[in-house]
């Protein structure tokens, strides 16, 4: 069952083509959607609001998107994230971002139908393993 209800979601990715192509998506699935360039921005962003989910780039300039998730991770472990790349090595680079906590990845370049599987599998495993974790306590 894909979560339909609409979600919160910070997007980090210094290709500003990218970035504006994957909030429009989001945002014409009705999400609230907040953007930046680079992983010190977002982990302010994360760190000033709740979010839903996560969708970062895992190359950029400054603070990279394995350090992103890391702090993220370390500020709200139960974050869904979405982790995406599209450089020589990604798998590897994809693989690390799971260790370090993203629950899904994706290859670039991706459709817009890519997309919204990813981030509506992402949101589902959030919820359940929220909702595990609520009914074993």
């Amino acid at each position: 069952m894909k979560n339909t209800t609409l979600k919160k979601i910070l997007v980090i990715d210094d290709d500003a083509a990218i970035l504006e192509c994957i909030v429009y998506f989001l945002e014409e699935e009705g999400h609230s959607v907040i953007s930046c360039s680079d992983g010190s921005e977002g982990i302010r962003l994360f760190l000033e609001e709740s979010f839903d989910l996560v969708v970062t780039d895992i190359m950029m300039p400054g603070k990279d998107g394995l350090g992103t998730i890391i702090e993220m991770q370390k500020a709200n472990p139960s974050v869904a994230i979405l982790a995406i790349s599209g450089v020589d090595m990604k798998e590897t680079l994809l693989d690390a971002a799971e260790i370090f906590g993203a629950v899904h990845t994706l290859n670039k370049p991706f459709t817009r139908d890519q997309l919204l599987w990813a981030v509506g599998d992402a949101l589902d495993n959030a919820a359940q393993a929220h909702l595990t974790k609520a009914s074993l306590l």
